[in-house]
Order: C-alpha cells, then sequence, then structure tokens
C-alpha cells in the first residue's frame, strides 16, 4: 500500500520533482546546517559528516591538527536525492582543537576550525530545560563580565526552526536538517547565554570531572508535550501509545495533516520532525530530558510508555543498536496545578511514575530529585535586567545540572556504582511500624540538617521530615522515622496502631523532606517520593510543617508564590521567632518575645500563618494547606515561661473560618485555659 501511494504521488507530482532533480543536479555542494566551526563531536565514536551536492559528485574529508592532516577518510559520493554522509573513525577526547577541510570532487567546499572532540550529549525537554542561562544569577554573571568556559560547546536548536518560511508550520515528513542552527562556544557570551542553563551547568560539571569538552545539543521547547518528541514510526510501532492517543483525540493521520491547525506544543511529532531527527548524524553519549509539566494530568502508566518508547527509538536513531540509549531524567518541582484537594497530589504522582520508569531499566535510566532545590523564581534582585520568569519556572537550574552531570557520571561514564536517587525497594508492616527498604543509597542513607536563616542544625538535631501513615481508613497522619540501616528507614505514629501503608515527601509543599544518600561523608541524592501501598479515597497529609516548630518559613502558591513566616504574630506588643539554645525535640523552638507598657495589653496571640489576606479583606486559606483536623484525637504541645511572672494560656483556637473557631480542652480538666507558673 506504501509503495502504491508512493508511485502515485510520483506521478501526480511529476512537474515539480523534475525541477527539483535539475535544482540538485546544479546544486553547489553544502554542509547541513548542524555543522559548524566551533562545534564538537563525541570523542572515540564515529565522526559522520553530512551534507547535500549534485548526484554524483565525490565527497572526501580530511581532518587536521596543527596544520597537519591526522585522517585522509570519509569518502562517499552524493546519491541520486542529492544526499552524503561521510563516515570516519572516531578521534580521543581532548582540549586540542581540530580542522575539517571537506572536498566536492577534489575542489575544498566547507572548512570548519577548532572543533572538539569530547562528551556529547542532547538535552531535551520543556519549558524548565528552555529556561536559558541569561535568567540565572550566573548568567547575570556572565552578561556582565564574559563567560570563561571555553571548552564548553553548543549547538542552539531554533526554539521554532523554519520550515516552508515560518517557524509555525509544522511538516508532516521528519526533516533532514535545521535552518539557523548554529554551534557557538561557553565564551561566546552573548550566545551561550540563550542555552539551557540546566544543559550548561550539567556541562560545566561533567568537563570539570571528565576533564575534557562537553557539548551539547540544545533542542527543547517550553510547554511541549512528550507525544510532540516521538517520531510516527514510533508511536505507530507501540499499540499502548497509539491507542491513548486516539482515545483522546490527539493522533493525527496522514490524511488529517494537511488540515489540522497546528501546534508545536501539542501535536504529536512536531518536534521530533524538525528538531530531533536532524540531528541524527551525530552520536550523543546520553540524553537529560526535563519535561512532564504538562502531561502531569494523564492516567498513571500512559508516561510511562511514552517515556520508554522515546528511549527504545532515540537508542535506535543515534546508532544504540542492540543497547538502550543512557537516559538522565529529573523530577519536576512542586506546583499546584489546580484549586482542588486532587491537584495537590499530581506533583508526588508523577515523581513516583517518574521513579518507576527508572526502576524498568536501572542499567540505562538515571533519575534525579530536586525537591530540594530552592523555589526561588521570582527575580526582583535583578529584574531590571532579567525579568520575572513565572512561578511553575523555579529560576536555581545550576544544582539541577549538577545532580545530572553526577547521575550521568555513574550512568554512562562508571564514576559511581549509586547513581540515581533513592527509590524504594520493600516494605512490611510488623509491630505497629512499616519498614521501608530503598535502593541507590550510595554509601548509606542519611538525615540531611536542615538551614534555616542565621542557624544550620546539626545531623543528630534534625528529625526525619515528611513521613506518613495510616491504618485501614486511609487517613494518613503526620509520622516519626528513624534509619536503622544503611538502606532502611521504620516509619510508626503513636496514634496509628496498626498501620497499613506509609508515605513520604508525598505532598503538594514537599520541600522540607529530607532523607538523602550520601557518597563519602557528602549528601548527594534526595529520596523519590513513595507511597508503600495506595489505598481507595486515601487522604494524604498536606502541608503540617508548623507542628515541629523546626522551619521558619515555608514556600506558598497563591498565584504569586512566594515564601511566608511559618508563624507570626498579629498583636502588636508580641514578636516571633526562633532559638536553638532551648528546644523541646528537633531543631528549634518557637520565642515570643512581648511587651506590657502601662499595664496595658497584657494579651498576645500567635500562631502558624496559615492564611493570607487575598482580597486584602478577609484571610484566604493558602492552597494545599489541610485544615482538617479531625484525625487528631489529641493535640500536644509545650510552652515555657520565662517571663519571671505567672501567665495564663487562654485557649487553642482552631479556625473554622475567619469568624469561628473551636477549642480543645486542658487534658484532664472541662477548660480550655491553663495557668503557667514563672519559670514553669
Amino acid at each position: 500500500m506504501k509503495k502504491f501511494l508512493s508511485a502515485a504521488l510520483a506521478f501526480c507530482m511529476l512537474l515539480p520533482v523534475f525541477v527539483l532533480s535539475v535544482s540538485a543536479q546544479s546544486a553547489a555542494p553544502a554542509l547541513l546546517g548542524i555543522y559548524g566551526s566551533n562545534m564538537l563531536f563525541a570523542c572515540n565514536k564515529p565522526i559522520k559528516i553530512a551534507g547535500t551536492a549534485a548526484p554524483g559528485t565525490e565527497i572526501s574529508v580530511m581532518i587536521l591538527r596543527g596544520g597537519d592532516a591526522v585522517m585522509r577518510q570519509g569518502l562517499a559520493t552524493a546519491a541520486s536525492d542529492g544526499t552524503f554522509e561521510a563516515v570516519m573513525d572516531g578521534i580521543e577526547g581532548g582540549y586540542a582543537g581540530y580542522e575539517i577541510k571537506v572536498y566536492a570532487d577534489g575542489t575544498l567546499f566547507a572548512d570548519l576550525t577548532d572543533v572538539l572532540f569530547g562528551a556529547l550529549w542532547l538535552a531535551s525537554g520543556q519549558s524548565n530545560m528552555q529556561y536559558g542561562l541569561a535568567q540565572t544569577y550566573e548568567g547575570f554573571e556572565i552578561s556582565k563580565n564574559g563567560g570563561t568556559e571555553e571548552y564548553i560547546r553548543a549547538l542552539d536548536v531554533p526554539v521554532f526552526p523554519e520550515y516552508n518560511g515560518s517557524g509555525d508550520n509544522l511538516p508532516y515528513e521528519a526533516q533532514s536538517d535545521i535552518k539557523n542552527a548554529f554551534w557557538c562556544k561557553g565564551t561566546e557570551t552573548g550566545k551561550i547565554l540563550n542555552i539551557s542553563a540546566v544543559a550548561y551547568f550539567f556541562a560545566c560539571k561533567l568537563r570539570a570531572e571528565l576533564d575534557m569538552p562537553v557539548g551539547i545539543l540544545n533542542a527543547s521547547l517550553g510547554g511541549s508535550s512528550i507525544y510532540t518528541w516521538l517520531s510516527r514510526q514510533a508511536i505507530d510501532s507501540s499499540s499502548a501509545v497509539k491507542d491513548y492517543l486516539a482515545s483522546t483525540g490527539r493522533y493525527i493521520t496522514s490524511d488529517q495533516w494537511g488540515s489540522v491547525k497546528h501546534s508545536a506544543f501539542v501535536d504529536m511529532t512536531a518536534n521530533y520532525n524538525k528538531k530531533i531527527e536532524p540531528l541524527r548524524h551525530f552520536q550523543p553519549d546520553g540524553m537529560i530530558w526535563y519535561q512532564g509539566e504538562s502531561n502531569i494530568t494523564e492516567p498513571h502508566g500512559a508516561y510511562t510508555d511514552a517515556m520508554n518508547l522515546m528511549q527504545k527509538s532515540y537508542s535506535r536513531l543515534f546508532g544504540y543498536e542492540g543497547s538502550s540509549m543512557p537516559f538522565v531524567y529529573t523530577q519536576i518541582a512542586s506546583y499546584l496545578y489546580g484549586d482542588n484537594v486532587d491537584s495537590y497530589n499530581l506533583v508526588g504522582n508523577f515523581n513516583i511514575q517518574l521513579a518507576e520508569i527508572q526502576a524498568q531499566n536501572p542499567s540505562a535510566a538515571a533519575m534525579t530529585t530536586i525537591y530540594d532545590v530552592p523555589l526561588e523564581w521570582d527575580t526582583k534582585k535583578i529584574d531590571k535586567d532579567m525579568g520575572a520568569v513565572g512561578a511553575i519556572h523555579p529560576m536555581i537550574k545550576k544544582p539541577v545540572g549538577e545532580k545530572m552531570a553526577f547521575a550521568a557520571l555513574g550512568l554512562v561514564y562508571g564514576k559511581r556504582q549509586s547513581y540515581s536517587a533513592p527509590v524504594m525497594d520493600t516494605a512490611a508492616v510488623s509491630g505497629g511500624s512499616i519498614t521501608v527498604k530503598f535502593k541507590n543509597t550510595g554509601d548509606g542513607l542519611a538525615v540531611k540538617p536542615q538551614t534555616f536563616g542565621t542557624y544550620t542544625a546539626s545531623p543528630g538535631d534534625t528529625p526525619l521530615y515528611g513521613f506518613s501513615i495510616a491504618g485501614a481508613n486511609g487517613i494518613y497522619v503526620e509520622a516519626k522515622a528513624e534509619i536503622t540501616s544503611p538502606d532502611t528507614v521504620r516509619i510508626w505514629s503513636d496514634s496509628v496502631a496498626e498501620p497499613v501503608s506509609a508515605a513520604y515527601a508525598f505532598s503538594q509543599v514537599n520541600n522540607y523532606s529530607n532523607l538523602f544518600a550520601t557518597e563519602n561523608g557528602q549528601f548527594t541524592l534526595a529520596a523519590s517520593a513513595f507511597i508503600t501501598r495506595r489505598m481507595d479515597n486515601a487522604k494524604y497529609v498536606q502541608d503540617k510543617y508548623w507542628t515541629t516548630c523546626d522551619i521558619d518559613s515555608i514556600w506558598r502558591e497563591t498565584g504569586e508564590p512566594y515564601f511566608a513566616p511559618a508563624f507570626g504574630s498579629n498583636s502588636g506588643n508580641a514578636c516571633v521567632s526562633f532559638t536553638s539554645a532551648e528546644k523541646a525535640s528537633g531543631t528549634a523552638a518557637l520565642k515570643i518575645d512581648y511587651t506590657v507598657k502601662n499595664g496595658l495589653n497584657k494579651k498576645f496571640s500567635f500562631g502558624p500563618v496559615l492564611s493570607y489576606k487575598k482580597n486584602k479583606i478577609s484571610p484566604t486559606v493558602f492552597p494545599a494547606v489541610n485544615t482538617d483536623y479531625s484525625v487528631n484525637g489529641t493535640v500536644s504541645f509545650k510552652i515555657k515561661n520565662t517571663s519571671g511572672r505567672s501567665i495564663k494560656l487562654d485557649e487553642m483556637r482552631f479556625y473554622t473560618s475567619a469568624f469561628a473557631w473551636y477549642s480543645p480542652l486542658v487534658k484532664g480538666t472541662p477548660l480550655t485555659s491553663a495557668e503557667i507558673p514563672a519559670d514553669g
């Protein structure tokens, strides 16, 4: 059927084909636009030089170093369609620059200078990968002082490559080249600042550790679905992916293609055809991938099918015959994708799915976690020069790139045995607690001390955060946890006598979860979120970090997210702060200083900051804050009175609205109040 269709098309398009043939025969020889001076090839892998010339043209390639020829290979003949590809033996990586001369029938037509050989990686994904170096603090410094990384090389693929005269046009067929793509090096400040910040920092770390040049094939698009990065051949080869796209109205047939108003953000094959297929002449060491926000609402498993298909098809495209192209990818950062309770779990569920994908192919995939990376996004410090980037784009990208480099150094270059984030291996219920065993723990699990403002807690003071536990009712409550062996954690709660399931870092605000792998005494990657057993209609813990008095500020999402104080006072005569000098448990205690003037204003109040004045009149609860405390049978806290005189605790209030609350009784009494004696 395909041959018949091709023949029919050829007959109907006879005149244009004839014109193209004449044009190809008279065309001057040229290299594809993906090549250029200052470029980098993967070391020790076949060197492929491709371009166009009149059919039958003899192509030869010479590689020189210091003016002397080091290789006289690369003979090829332009095919009937006017394309050629000359292949040569690979060259070892190093800092020496090479020159590549390309001849057509003995006449020089291309001369590439300062060509390097080293580690080459494809960097792709959506906005958090596209996010440019210029939008980071480090990039701002580079813009003022100039870049210094001469041995970082990047192929900058246009955000919307031109096709048929416009970047908006999307081809049905995969393209052979990328118009206006260009290579640059790290010292070309005006160009390198446009490169992906994650990819740049990844490359810098890799260059330092491998002691060789590093190149990046920079191809990403903010807001793009994973299906835009898959080829039609790959999609058609997977019934799971094809059927899912068809069931959601996103599979576009060849007949439909011309009548669709195309979108590079949504349409299947859109970015593959214009940005990935043309790179097939390169053989990168692997791919770094930061994407998923556009697919976060897909049903569980759909992204797994697409991701596995991507790795399989890219392995074929880039020459990994009989093996898998290494993939290094990151989980996504906290962000609120809706205003209902179900939305609070989207990030956690998606990140758990990413962990499952890595577990399916551990020898060819590595996953990093980033919930410990600051969620700072407001660029007020330098916004006159940079501008804000939006809440879904945390602007601190250097740790993300360096974590990916950490993983790549183990996965691809054998620098370490444990290179992916710790993930749950097995879980067992025993004696009122749940024991979880992990994989990928490096030298062993450890609690990472928290840093709050002016002090850093010592390891012995910091408890494990982020754990919760549930009984058969499916209601998760905050849990205690301890590391019992290098790869094992025990989880329990005094209020759940018969636990059924435990969870970790499963909250829309999980930035204080602090279980990490270690290597040579250093913290490496944070453990992945997990749920030991799924239960129908489960109710998960959301944002109750104030219960520890250990955390002075919490990331909030209000449409314009920011870090809000964990505690505050609405009384003008009271000041709330934190102290590590005296504490009942954990790393710190809450300290309240208050003043009494002329015997007046003796009363004051304080509490966790769980709301804000959205309309500047009535308080609005922050999104992702769980205000239901009905699962708590008791609430306990300790207050030490250091005022030198007796004080009265009137009540503790749980607000059900701005004007209504209920107060628990003091244990063993019918009262909501208690006297606290001086120094008691």
